[in-house]
């Protein structure tokens, strides 16, 4: 690893971090796993999450422009939007719920949400 003194970053080779930084902190997860995901052959179905903003549980998606578009919400836009799931589902004892959209100004989506979870603490937003 190259450290840069009267600098204020490090620079090092993914081997120098992964061997150094990550592998003694890492649990379950192989080099090549990590690898594998850096270079877009994720094993995770659906492939993309980000933490969800309303509770500390992850939000899937199985669709990469839709986690563009809701990543693109400020914070407290997806934690409104998210609680707002979540409560209509539990209110209605509900598992899934169906959504139409505006995609476009000329077309719409219809997106299915999956909760899952004592709490419907898992959601998996999916473009059908």
């Amino acid at each position: 690893m190259n450290i840069v003194h009267g600098k204020s970053y490090l620079e090092c080779t993914f081997d120098e971090f992964w061997k150094e930084l990550v592998s003694p902190r890492m649990v379950g997860e192989t080099k090549d796993d990590v690898i594998k995901t850096l270079q877009g052959e994720s094993k995770l179905t659906p492939r993309y999450r980000i933490p969800g903003a309303d509770v500390n549980r992850d939000i899937f998606f199985n669709n990469l422009e839709l986690l563009r578009r809701f990543a693109s919400f400020p914070t407290p836009t997806q934690a409104k939007i998210l609680a707002s799931i979540r409560w209509a589902l539990k209110e209605h004892n509900a598992e899934q719920m169906f959504i139409e959209v505006p995609w476009s100004k000329t077309k719409t989506r219809k997106l299915l949400i999956r909760a899952s979870g004592s709490n419907y603490e898992c959601l998996d937003f999916e473009i059908i």
